[in-house]
């Protein structure tokens, strides 16, 4: 008799207890998702800080242009004109309903943004701006082949 009532609390301490661990767990999940929120929130409000908030692509890429290739005011309207444009022709494609472009179409694209921006900048802040180019492409790889 004594043993069937020790396994009868011990079964019952026993469920007790792994509900308590359940519990503990929900709890602790439902945490790690508002931590995760939280993060999420925080990266985002930094990324329109430094972004500026409310301005468009062609903007926020100008003036990072802008400071890191030491632009003048003239360079920093044609600059900001062009990625304007192009910013324009990207929502009227979207728009259309078009296919995503190809590769020789990106291909092509790139080269004339490069002929366009060679024309805007002075020699040394276009060689800047490849040596910054290629960092950028060589620290994307780096990442990738991190995952």
């Amino acid at each position: 008799m004594k043993r069937l009532l020790i396994i009868a609390i011990s079964s019952v301490v026993i469920c007790y207890a792994s509900a308590q661990v359940e519990k503990l767990d929900d709890k602790m999940s439902r945490s790690d998702k508002l931590d995760k929120e939280l993060v999420h929130k925080d990266l985002k409000k930094a990324r329109l800080d430094r972004c500026g908030e409310g301005k468009s692509r062609a903007e926020i890429r100008a003036k990072r242009m802008r400071e890191e290739l030491s632009l003048s005011d003239a360079q920093y309207e044609e600059v900001l004109k062009l990625f304007s444009e192009e910013d324009k022709k990207r929502v009227e494609m979207k728009g259309s309903g078009e296919n995503k472009p190809t590769r020789e179409q990106m291909i092509k694209h790139r080269e004339y943004m490069d002929g366009e921006l060679k024309k805007i900048l002075s020699a040394d802040q276009y060689k800047l701006l490849k040596e910054n180019r290629a960092k950028h492409a060589q620290a994307r790889k780096e990442h990738h082949q991190r995952q």
